[in-house]
């Protein structure tokens, strides 16, 4: 990872707050717990250094299990479309209210091979399954 990219301070960040765990906790933050709260899934803590955990929420269309938040075309709709920017500024805004509600980690929307069997029936989550409109870092065989 470049030591000035725009991950450079989250990755700094990260590596002081891991080099200060025992290896107990560092084992129970990749541990997936049930939720206690709306998430979907939750990861173990760190109380003694105020770390809470990672808490996931997934949804092809938005947060889910909370109110007040915005139902979002479906994936495959916006890439129906052909549109950088209205897919871009539904990323954005879907963001934003993942993070707005308490989510650290959202599970969707996907690109990728998701659409790759026809009767897999969630493909509508997925931008396409044409190889050219993936960016390159999603090119898998296909």
């Amino acid at each position: 990872m470049s030591k000035n990219g725009p991950w450079a301070k989250s990755n700094r960040d990260a590596v002081a707050l891991v080099s200060k765990m025992t290896l107990e906790e560092m084992a129970n933050i990749t541990v997936g717990y049930p939720p206690t709260n709306r998430c979907s899934g939750q990861t173990g803590s760190v109380p003694r250094l105020n770390w809470p955990g990672i808490c996931t929420t997934g949804a092809g269309n938005g947060i889910r299990q909370t109110d007040f938040v915005n139902g979002w075309a479906a994936a495959i709709a916006i890439g129906a479309s052909f549109n950088q920017e209205l897919t871009h500024a539904r990323g954005v805004h879907m963001g934003k209210e993942f993070r707005a509600k308490g989510s650290n980690l959202a599970g969707g929307p996907v690109v990728g091979p998701l659409g790759r069997v026809a009767l897999h029936g969630r493909n509508w989550e997925g931008f396409s399954n044409y190889r050219k409109l993936l960016p390159k870092i999603y090119r898998f065989r296909i």
